[in-house]
């Protein structure tokens, strides 16, 4: 309906939800294909805020097509956007992003920094529930490093948040 509007905001949308389910699946081929639809239309509009949220989702597809360094390249576009915006939670993203790019890449070095970057944005900008997912992220990197011991007080953080937060959802199904 959006496309026979010609109402470019609803077109996006579609893609960006859709691609994300695709993404989901494994299926990044088509989810690039449809985050690169998506780049164009934003750009044609000088829509910013999705021209960058596109970048960022085509480089969550490069990592899933396993070249970290396309996607290394895109994340890093919508990094600098966040960061020059402040919207601090989203450069939280990128970094946890950038990491494994990183870690899929071997830069074991540049994997630390951006997840040492992330965690602290994700406690302060993000839900205390998201929180578990770059601790978990920064152990796996230590762990490919052959450094467990510092993987663990990580690993514990992260089992620590979740468990709070399937107690709470737990309970919110029993009432």
């Amino acid at each position: 309906l959006s496309r026979q509007l010609h109402y470019n905001a609803g077109i996006l949308e579609y893609l960006f939800d859709y691609s994300d389910a695709l993404a989901q699946q494994g299926k990044y081929d088509s989810s690039l294909a449809m985050n690169q639809e998506a780049e164009a239309i934003a750009a044609k509009e000088m829509d910013s805020a999705r021209l960058f949220r596109a970048l960022f989702n085509i480089g969550v597809c490069y990592d899933g097509l396993r070249n970290p360094q396309q996607g290394i390249r895109y994340i890093l576009q919508a990094r600098d956007y966040y960061e020059k915006k402040e919207i601090m939670a989203r450069v939280g993203m990128c970094d946890n992003e950038l990491m494994l790019l990183f870690l899929n890449a071997k830069n074991y070095a540049e994997a630390l920094h951006y997840g040492r970057e992330a965690i602290p944005l994700y406690k302060k900008y993000r839900s205390q529930r998201k929180l578990s997912t770059p601790l978990q992220n920064l152990a796996v990197v230590y762990q490919s490093m052959q450094q467990p011991v510092k993987a663990v007080p990580l690993l514990k953080e992260a089992l620590s948040i979740d468990n709070r937060y399937h107690r709470e959802s737990a309970e919110l199904d029993r009432s």
